[in-house]
C-alpha cells in the first residue's frame, strides 16, 4: 500500500477530494463501508500525495490501551516506558489510520476521547498520567465496517460527533471495476466485465438478505489474478470465491448458479465433463440395482413374518421414492421440522425474511432450516422460540440388525401375550434402506 497513488483508486473521486481536504485542514475523519471498498487504500493514496508518514493500527475487541499508548518494559536491564504506535505518531506528526474502530473496546475509546476533542492529546496512564499533545502535522482517520459485521458494534452518537467528517465508501460501478481488473491483472476486457457483472448481482442478493457471502473488489482482484494464470474462469472462481462461502450451503448454491449462468456457452465444459458423466453412470447403476432389489424383496414377502413384512414394505417404499425421483422433479417433503417451520411461518403471514429479522439472523438460515439442508440446534431453538412451536420427531425407519437375510427369532415373554420378532436383513438391504 505504500506505493499507492491517487490514480490507483477508481470510482471514489468525491471521497478522495474530501480526504485531501482532511489532510490539508486537519479534519478528523471516519470512513464507513463494506470490506474491500478501498477505505484504507484511499487514505494511503492521498497521504502519499502529501508525502506523509503513515501509521496504521488494527483494532479488535482484545486490543488494550497499552498497545496504543505504551507500557512499562525491560530494556538493557532497566525498566522504562515503551511508547506505543499512537504515542509515537502523535509526537512525530504521522497520519494515523485506526482500522475497525467499531470493534474497539471501551478502554480504547476512552483513551481516544481527549484526542478527538478540542484538546487533541492523550494521557499516558502507564507513565504517571503524562499528557502527549498532537504534533501540528498529526492527522487522524478511522475506518469501520457496517455494524452488522461479526465482532463489531454501533458507535454511540456522542463518539461519532467527535469526528469532523464521516465518509461513506460503496463498491464502484461495474464498468469502473472491470477497468480496474484489466489494468491491475491484465486480463481480457470481456472476462473482466463478466466478473464485475457477477459481483454486482451477488451484492444485490447480499443487500437483500438472500445470502451471507459478500463479494468485494479485493475478492475480484484475487479471482482475476488467478484467472490470468489458469485461463479458466470456473477453476479460478471456485478457488477464490466459491470456497470462501463457508457460512452457508445456500450461498454456495447461489454462487454456483451465477457462475454457471455467466460462463455458459451452450457447449460442455471440457474441464468438467469427466466427473459428472461418471456420477451419472454411477447413479444409473445404483438405481437399477435398487430396482432389482425391490423385485427380490417383493418375491419373498410371502415367506416373511409380520415384523419382517413391515421392514420389507418400508424398504420397498423408500426404493420406489428413490427410483422415481429425478432431481428437480423430486417432491418436497411434506413432514419434518422444515415443513413445521414453514407451516408456522405462513400461519403468521410472515416471509422468510421477516422470520429471519425476528430471529436476528440472516435469511439464508431460515431457508436452510425449511429446506432441511441445515439443522443447526442454535438456529432451530431460536426459530421455535419465535414461532412458539415445539418440533415433533420426524418419521424414523424401523430398527434393524445387520445379519443373515430375513431370518426370524421368536422370543417368549411371560408378561406379554404377543410374540416379538427380531428381523435381520442382509447388509445390502440395510444399505438400500439407509440410502433411501
Amino acid at each position: 500500500m505504500l506505493t499507492l497513488r491517487k490514480s490507483d483508486i477508481k470510482g471514489q473521486a468525491k471521497n478522495l477530494k474530501l480526504i485531501d481536504q482532511a489532510l490539508r485542514d486537519n479534519f478528523y475523519t471516519l470512513i464507513v463501508g463494506h470490506t474491500g471498498t478501498c477505505k484504507s487504500s484511499a487514505i494511503y493514496a492521498m497521504a502519499n500525495e502529501h508525502n506523509k508518514v503513515i501509521t496504521r493500527i488494527n483494532l479488535t475487541g482484545q486490543t488494550g490501551e497499552d498497545e496504543l499508548a505504551g507500557k512499562m518494559g525491560l530494556i538493557k536491564g532497566e525498566t522504562v516506558f515503551v511508547e506505543g504506535p499512537l504515542t509515537r505518531a502523535l509526537r512525530e506528526g504521522h497520519v494515523v489510520i485506526l482500522d475497525e474502530i467499531n470493534a474497539a473496546n471501551a478502554e480504547v475509546l476512552f483513551l481516544l476521547h481527549p484526542l478527538l476533542d478540542d484538546g487533541h492529546f492523550i494521557r499516558l496512564m502507564g507513565k504517571d498520567g503524562e499528557i502527549v499533545p498532537a504534533h501540528e502535522d498529526f492527522r487522524l482517520f478511522a475506518t469501520m465496517n457496517p455494524p452488522e459485521y461479526v465482532g463489531t458494534k454501533e458507535l454511540s452518537p456522542a463518539f461519532l460527533s467527535r469526528f469532523h467528517m464521516v465518509l461513506e465508501f460503496d463498491f464502484i460501478q461495474p464498468i469502473q471495476e472491470a477497468k480496474l481488473l484489466v489494468e491491475r491483472m491484465n486480463i481480457r476486457e470481456d472476462d473482466a466485465a463478466t466478473m464485475a457483472d457477477i459481483a454486482k448481482r451477488l451484492r444485490k442478493k447480499f443487500e437483500a438478505g438472500e445470502m451471507l457471502t459478500l463479494i468485494s473488489t479485493r475478492d475480484l482482484l484475487s479471482w482475476a489474478r488467478l484467472h490470468g494464470s489458469l485461463k479458466s474462469m470456473r477453476q479460478s472462481f471456485d478457488a477464490t470465491i466459491l470456497n470462501r462461502a463457508i457460512q452457508s450451503r445456500v450461498d454456495k448454491e447461489v454462487l454456483l448458479s451465477e457462475i454457471k449462468t455467466a460462463t455458459s456457452t451452450g457447449q460442455p465444459d471440457p474441464e468438467a465433463v469427466e466427473e459428472p458423466l461418471t456420477l451419472i453412470e454411477q447413479a444409473s447403476a445404483l438405481r437399477n440395482e435398487f430396482a432389482a432389489r425391490e423385485v427380490d424383496i417383493v418375491s419373498r414377502l410371502a415367506e416373511c413374518g409380520k415384523r419382517e413384512k413391515e421392514i420389507a414394505e418400508f424398504t420397498i417404499e423408500r426404493i420406489r421414492k428413490l427410483t422415481s425421483a429425478t432431481g428437480d422433479g423430486a417432491e418436497t417433503p411434506k413432514s419434518g421440522i422444515g415443513a413445521q417451520i414453514k407451516a408456522a411461518r405462513k400461519q403468521r403471514g410472515w416471509t422468510q425474511k421477516q422470520l429471519a429479522i425476528e430471529c436476528s439472523f440472516p435469511q439464508p438460515y431460515v431457508s436452510e432450516a425449511e429446506s432441511g439442508v441445515s439443522k443447526r440446534p442454535v438456529v432451530l431453538d431460536k426459530i421455535s422460540q419465535v414461532l412458539g412451536i415445539t418440533f415433533s420427531s420426524e418419521e424414523e425407519p424401523p430398527v434393524v440388525v445387520v445379519g443373515e437375510p430375513l431370518t426370524t427369532d421368536v422370543v417368549s415373554n411371560e408378561d406379554e401375550s404377543e410374540n416379538h420378532v427380531t428381523a435381520t436383513l442382509s447388509f445390502e438391504e440395510i444399505l438400500t434402506e439407509l440410502l433411501a
